[in-house]
C-alpha cells in the first residue's frame, strides 16, 4: 500500500500518494518560477492553485487520495509554462471548441451586487457602460414616475437590481471567473483573464463611477444601520417601555381582545418576524459601510429567506386573528320618552368609590366617554376594564317629546340574538325622568368582542339634561353637567 501525504490546497485538503505530491510540488514550482516575474503573479497562482483544487474535488473527491495519474491528467488539462512559451498551448486552444459564455455576478469588479459588471462581462463590454445605461433608465424611470404619480416605474429598476442579486449565482470559483469571461480554464486563460480585468485597466469615467458608487454604498449602508438600530429600539420600548395602563404594555392589551387565533401566536411571530428585519437591516447596512466577506453559509440570504418565511406566516395569522373583526354591522334602536319633562337626569351606574381607578370624562360637542379599569386581585397585569356607551347630547327643536337612539355596532364574530328591547336595556333603563346608563366589562377571561353602544339624546326645545353623580372620586371631568337650552349643538 503506498504511503501519502496530506496537504492543503486553497483552503481544502487533500491526501496525496507520495510520488503524487512530489509531481505536483514539482509543478506548483515551475508555476512559482514562470509567474513570479509577472506583476500579478501571486494572485494567478492561487487561482491556479484553486483550479485545481476543484479538479481533485470533481475527480475523487474530499476523502479519497490522489494517485500519481491524477495529477499527470490536471497537469495535462491546465498546461505547462513551458508550452505557453513554446506557443503549443496556443495552437492546442485554436483547435477547441469555443468557451460558452454563462452569467454570473462579477463580485471581483462590484459596486454593490456585482449585477451590472456580470452582465458586462457577458456582453463583452465595459462595465462603465453598462452602469451608465441603467443609471440612465433608472432616472428616465424616475421623471416616468413623476408624470404618471406612481412610484412604481422608479421603484421597479430598483427591486429588479436586488431580485437579480438573488437569482443570479455570484463567480467564486475559477471555473465560475473563465466561464464568465468566456475563456477555458487552462493556465494561459487564468493568466489572461487575470490581466485584462477590468478592475486593474479601470477608465477614468470607471474610477469616478466607482468612487460614487462607494459612496452612495456607504451612506445606504449608515441609512440602513439607522433603521435597524432604530427598529431596534422602537420594539424594545414597545415591549418593556410604553404601558396602556399600570403594567399592561401595547403588546399585552391583545390579551383583552378576542382574536381568531391564539394571542401568543400572533404576537410571537410578528415581533420575531420584526426583529429579524431589523437585524437583517443591521447586517446589510454593516456589509454595505464594511465590505467584509460573508461566511460560507451566507447569513444575508439566510436572514432574508427566513424573515420572508416569517413574514407569511405572520400574515397569514393576522388575517386569522382580525377574521372576527369582518363585516361591520350596527342596529338602531329609537324610543321616545311618554312626555316631554322639563329635565331628564342621567346617572351613571356601577362605579365603585375605589380610590384605586381612574376615569376619563370628556365634553366635545356635547359628547360624553367614561371608563375606568381596576385591578382584580391586586394584579398589574390582571385588570377589568369598564366601558360605558358613548353619551352624545344633540337639540332638536322637531321634537315634541325627548328621543332617545341606541346605536348598537358589532362584528360577525358579536351577532346580536336579542330582541331590540333586550338589546336597548344592556345599554340603558328608562325609569320616568332618570335615565341609567348600564357598562359592559372586559377581562382576560370575558374578552372585548368589537361591540360598541352609543346613546344619542335628542331633545326638544324646553328641555335640560343633566349627568349626575358629580361626587365620584378620581374622575377627571370636562363640562360635567348640566346641558341647557341657551347651549347650541
Amino acid at each position: 500500500m503506498n504511503e501519502y501525504t496530506k496537504i492543503s490546497l486553497a483552503g481544502v485538503s487533500f491526501n496525496l500518494e507520495n510520488d503524487a505530491y512530489s509531481l505536483l510540488e514539482e509543478y506548483l514550482e515551475e508555476l512559482s518560477t514562470y509567474y513570479g516575474k509577472e506583476k500579478d503573479g501571486k494572485e494567478i497562482i492561487s487561482d491556479i492553485e484553486e483550479r485545481i483544487a476543484e479538479l481533485f474535488i470533481e475527480r475523487k473527491g474530499r476523502e479519497r487520495i490522489i494517485s500519481k495519474t491524477d495529477v499527470i491528467q490536471i497537469i495535462d488539462t491546465l498546461g505547462r509554462p513551458s508550452e505557453i512559451e513554446s506557443g503549443a498551448a496556443k495552437e492546442q486552444k485554436s483547435e477547441q471548441q469555443p468557451v460558452k459564455r454563462k452569467l454570473y455576478r462579477d463580485i471581483n469588479n462590484k459596486i454593490i451586487g456585482g449585477v451590472l459588471s456580470g452582465f458586462a462581462n457577458f456582453f463583452k463590454t465595459d462595465p462603465v457602460f453598462v452602469r451608465l445605461i441603467y443609471v440612465f433608465i433608472t432616472v428616465l424611470f424616475f421623471f416616468m414616475a413623476r408624470g404618471v404619480h406612481s412610484g412604481l416605474w422608479f421603484w421597479g429598476m430598483i427591486i429588479l437590481y436586488f431580485l437579480l442579486c438573488l437569482i443570479m449565482p455570484p463567480a467564486k470559483t475559477v471555473s465560475q471567473r473563465c466561464a464568465m469571461a468566456g475563456v477555458s480554464t487552462g493556465i494561459d486563460d487564468i493568466q489572461n483573464s487575470k490581466s485584462i480585468s477590468p478592475q486593474k485597466e479601470s477608465s477614468a469615467i470607471g474610477g469616478f463611477i466607482s468612487v460614487i458608487g462607494r459612496i452612495l454604498q456607504i451612506i445606504s449602508g449608515i441609512i440602513l444601520i439607522a433603521l435597524g438600530f432604530g427598529g431596534l429600539l422602537l420594539a424594545c420600548i414597545v415591549l418593556f417601555g410604553i404601558e396602556v395602563y399600570n403594567g399592561v404594555t401595547l403588546v399585552g392589551a391583545l390579551d383583552y381582545i378576542t382574536l381568531g387565533i391564539s394571542a401568543w401566536i400572533v404576537k410571537t411571530l410578528c415581533m420575531v418576524t420584526y426583529l429579524l428585519f431589523c437585524i437583517l437591516l443591521l447586517y446589510w447596512g454593516i456589509k454595505c459601510c464594511f465590505r467584509f466577506k460573508s461566511p460560507k453559509w451566507r447569513p444575508g440570504l439566510t436572514f432574508f429567506i427566513a424573515f420572508i418565511i416569517l413574514a407569511i406566516a405572520a400574515s397569514v395569522t393576522s388575517t386569522i386573528a382580525a377574521r372576527p373583526y369582518y363585516n361591520y354591522q350596527s342596529r338602531l334602536i329609537t324610543q321616545e320618552l311618554e312626555k316631554n319633562y322639563d329635565t331628564l337626569y342621567v346617572k351613571i351606574n356601577g362605579i365603585p368609590a375605589s380610590a384605586n381607578i381612574t376615569g376619563y370624562l370628556n365634553e366635545g360637542r356635547h359628547y360624553y366617554d367614561l371608563f375606568y379599569i381596576e385591578e382584580i386581585n391586586g394584579e398589574k397585569n390582571n385588570l377589568k376594564i369598564t366601558v360605558y356607551p358613548e353619551l352624545n347630547i344633540r337639540r332638536d327643536d322637531d321634537n315634541t317629546v325627548p328621543e332617545i337612539q341606541c346605536r348598537y355596532s358589532y362584528f360577525r364574530n358579536a351577532i346580536i340574538a336579542d330582541n331590540e328591547q333586550e338589546l336597548a336595556e344592556k345599554c340603558y333603563t328608562v325609569t320616568d325622568s332618570l335615565i341609567t346608563i348600564n357598562p359592559i366589562s372586559y377581562s382576560k377571561e370575558n374578552k372585548f368582542e368589537g361591540k360598541k353602544q352609543k346613546l344619542y339624546f335628542y331633545l326638544p326645545e324646553n328641555c335640560v339634561i343633566e349627568v349626575l353623580n358629580n361626587d365620584l372620586p378620581n374622575i377627571n371631568r370636562e363640562g360635567w353637567g348640566q346641558f341647557g337650552k341657551t347651549e347650541e349643538e
